[in-house]
């Protein structure tokens, strides 16, 4: 709030406007972060004191499929997601035998929800919650993703009635 004060001379308040000014201070320490987290590539070493030529073939193959699959941007984005929102995960898959990445997050309007097991402490299912949009920015329908150890579930929710969906 702006400051009252008494001028003696006059004998009368008066007012001092103070000056607020708005720092991004939340926007600075994510950058930060990321800098320190992201800004140089993962140097990969191999240090196994016997290195055989299919261990160097195995570590060449590892380095050359970090690079053409883009980890450090799916690295990037994770940690971006989790400093801004503290809710983030990077799913890795395969599919038709290729591999691919997913960065799930609340920025693009998912909610997680990971369930440990109670006695082993233990990921054992993870959900995803999402909607589809239509051209109009309108909510279509809402989906929920399951994963465990072996299977994937869709279910979608479109007019109240939920419905099974895809299991891969």
């Amino acid at each position: 709030p702006n400051r009252i004060k008494y001028d003696e001379k006059r004998g009368q308040f008066f007012v001092v406007l103070v000056f607020r000014i708005a720092f991004p201070f939340q926007f600075i320490i994510t950058t930060q972060h990321l800098v320190h987290l992201c800004g140089n590539d993962l140097v990969f070493e191999l240090t196994p004191t016997v290195q055989s030529d299919e261990l160097k073939a195995a570590f060449t193959d590892v380095k050359q499929g970090w690079l053409d699959k883009n980890m450090e941007i799916a690295l990037f984005r994770f940690f971006r997601s989790a400093l801004i929102t503290g809710d983030s995960a990077l799913v890795q898959y395969i599919h038709k035998g290729k591999c691919g990445w997913k960065v799930l997050s609340s920025l693009d309007g998912d909610v997680l929800f990971p369930h440990y097991d109670s006695i082993t402490g233990q990921l054992s299912q993870f959900a995803r919650k999402f909607q589809s949009f239509d051209e109009t920015g309108k909510s279509v329908c809402e989906y929920v993703e399951v994963w465990d150890d072996t299977y994937y579930y869709l279910y979608r929710k479109s007019n109240g009635a939920i419905q099974s969906g895809i299991n891969r």
